[in-house]
């Protein structure tokens, strides 16, 4: 990460802090990964690299679930499968699954509403999907 800043590649520099946040989450530091997340994704917003942003709603998806707020993390689940399938964005194969893993935990923990919350995230224009997850 400081080798991208020292560089001066923003978009580097934002996309290894949303790869620490990730990691911290899997390592259940929810408080850092936030940090992280946070800045990874107004770093992207900043630069407007729009694509880097959207996946970052992935990441605050699996967070939300992990803090124990399925609602949200249904939510943003639904604003990235939307905004993501429309810039034809697709995650490796162990973000997927992560991301499916949270998206069932909330889905169970939500039960009959889960599709209409991830409906809601699904109508999210890109700035009210980044204010969400930022918790703005």
């Amino acid at each position: 990460m400081e080798l991208f800043g020292e560089l001066g590649d923003r978009r580097m520099t934002a996309s290894a802090r949303n790869s620490l946040g990730d990691a911290l989450r899997l390592l259940g530091d929810q408080t850092r990964a936030g940090e992280n997340l946070r800045a990874a994704l107004q770093a992207h917003f900043e630069i407007g690299d729009h694509p880097n942003a959207v996946f970052s709603l992935a990441s605050f998806a699996g967070l939300a679930m992990d803090e124990g707020n399925p609602v949200r993390a249904l939510r943003l689940a639904g604003a990235f499968l939307s905004l993501g399938g429309g810039l034809g964005l697709v995650q490796n194969p162990f973000e997927r699954e992560d991301f499916e893993r949270h998206l069932a935990q909330a889905r169970e923990a939500v039960g009959l509403t889960a599709a209409a919350e991830e409906a809601a995230g699904a109508r999210f224009t890109l700035d009210e999907a980044f204010a969400y997850a930022l918790g703005e």
